[in-house]
């Protein structure tokens, strides 16, 4: 894992350690992390240190949360314990992420742990869409839990004027709030 001189030995390496206690590893995993360029073995490394709450992981996380590679920051940000009162600030600032995939996750992260601070994260996404309306949906889906007028909304997005994915996942979304009329009906035939 330190010394190899492919990637994929590295990971191969790296990957075998995920079977030994994290007390024996951490220092090391923690230590190659930093040393690391490739993403996959980085991500593989946070995966092995989720459920650590140990400073010096909690360092890392934070770490890896400014990471220059989305996936390594979508790893972090999946990976790490919100309800650890460190990453909020973190989380916080994925709000704002340049990938969408973040944005979502941190989006449902937060809103779920810190129910109190919905209305300010739902302020602070108001105008994302998102890859395939991604993030709009998400936004929605908690939105609506607050105000059931926003029902209109989704199924808007179940509509044919929007793409295959975005209309599946909009009616998945509207399944789960029980919630059905004729304009909804109308989409579902189409």
């Amino acid at each position: 894992a330190e010394k190899a001189p492919n990637m994929i030995d590295r990971y191969d390496a790296i990957d075998a350690l995920s079977g030994i206690d994290i007390e024996k590893k951490r220092e090391d995993i923690v230590d190659l992390y930093l040393l690391e360029d490739y993403s996959a073995i980085k991500e593989n490394i946070l995966k092995q240190l989720k459920n650590d709450e140990h400073p010096k992981t909690t360092q890392l996380f934070v770490y890896a949360m400014g990471d220059k590679d989305a996936s390594v920051r979508r790893t972090a940000i999946i990976n790490a314990d919100i309800s650890n009162k460190r990453y909020i600030k973190f989380y916080e600032d994925m709000l704002n992420d340049e990938s969408y995939s973040i944005v979502e996750i941190a989006l449902k992260k937060l809103c779920k742990e810190y129910p109190d601070n919905i209305q300010e994260y739902l302020n602070r996404t108001r105008s994302l869409d998102g890859q395939n309306y991604s993030i709009k949906l998400a936004w929605l889906n908690i939105a609506f839990d607050k105000n059931e007028k926003l029902a209109g909304g989704l199924v808007d997005y179940s509509s044919e004027s929007f793409d295959f994915r975005t209309r599946i996942n909009a009616i998945e979304i509207i399944q789960t709030k029980n919630y059905f009329d004729q304009n909804y009906m109308k989409n579902l035939i189409n």
